[in-house]
């Protein structure tokens, strides 16, 4: 009987804190390059550039490449594991942002991602954003801070090989877990 008692006081408490966990969230990395915001927007809104600093070296995906080469209506398509997704440069502010979304599989996740960039002729900080929201499903509202954590990784693993590229020297450092 204290076993079903406290079984139930667990189930409860696990609803309830569910309850309690936002449905949208936001992870936001920051990184310092030394080259100028134009000459980093101008690579970044190039989608071609992309999986140079997205995707580890031992990655193979084909793209396919949708609408103008680079800026606002550029997309691409890919698939991985039989899991369709895609990406669609949105609003870009000349030397200052680049918004984009992406949608895994087919829409049933969507992800929204902001870069924005700051500095001046020598140095840019870039500041990374991806927004997106959990379903209403009490289980799925956990797995939202693995997918935080996920996308946290990512993030900083990307930002470590953009910054590898336009700053070589760093090479023989070892990128962060």
């Amino acid at each position: 009987m204290v076993v079903w008692l406290f079984t139930g006081i667990v189930m409860i408490l696990f609803v309830l804190a569910a309850l309690f966990i936002p449905a949208k969230w936001r992870v936001k990395e920051t990184a310092d390059l030394n080259i100028s915001c134009l000459e980093l927007y101008e690579f970044l809104l190039n989608l071609k550039n992309w999986p140079s600093w997205q995707m580890d070296e031992n990655t193979a995906i084909p793209f396919m490449y949708v609408g103008p080469e680079r800026g606002e209506g550029a997309s691409k398509y890919w698939e991985i594991n039989g899991v369709p997704a895609s990406l669609k440069i949105g609003l870009c502010v000349q030397g200052k942002n680049i918004q984009y979304e992406m949608r895994i599989n087919k829409g049933e996740t969507i992800l929204r991602f902001g870069i924005i960039l700051s500095g001046n002729q020598r140095s840019t900080t870039l500041t990374w954003m991806c927004e997106g929201t959990s379903k209403k499903n009490l289980f799925e509202r956990y797995l939202t801070f693995y997918d935080k954590w996920t996308m946290r990784r990512e993030m900083k693993a990307a930002l470590f090989r953009l910054k590898k590229i336009h700053e070589p020297q760093l090479e023989e450092l070892k990128q962060p877990a």
